[in-house]
């Protein structure tokens, strides 16, 4: 699901520190492991150092990630998530996220 062919080190998104949460609740829960292309933008958008653990949006508050989790799934029935490119997919995660509690 975070193979990443087009990167010298095709495994770098899964070698992240990621918290179980975020791939149980936000990738597998939601269902969004069909598509990898989101999960793969998902991974950068959420954890933008990958050296560290530290989050962009907040990952428990109802206002964080987790609204985000539901935006997603209502926008699927108008995105087709799987047909858009890597660049489209992060506008999409920006735009939609504006407003949301960001991680301190």
């Amino acid at each position: 699901m975070l193979y990443d062919a087009d990167a010298r080190d095709p495994y770098h998104l899964a070698k992240r520190f990621l918290h179980v949460d975020f791939i149980t609740s936000g990738i597998i829960r939601h269902r969004y492991g069909w598509c990898r292309n989101l999960a793969r933008a998902l991974v950068k958008f959420q954890y933008r150092n990958p050296e560290s653990t530290e989050v962009y949006l907040h990952s428990t508050d109802p206002s964080g990630i987790r609204r985000l989790y539901k935006r997603l799934r209502h926008l699927h029935s108008v995105y087709a998530f799987e047909f858009l490119s890597n660049q489209e997919l992060v506008q999409v995660l920006k735009e939609h996220s504006h407003d949301l509690l960001r991680a301190r």
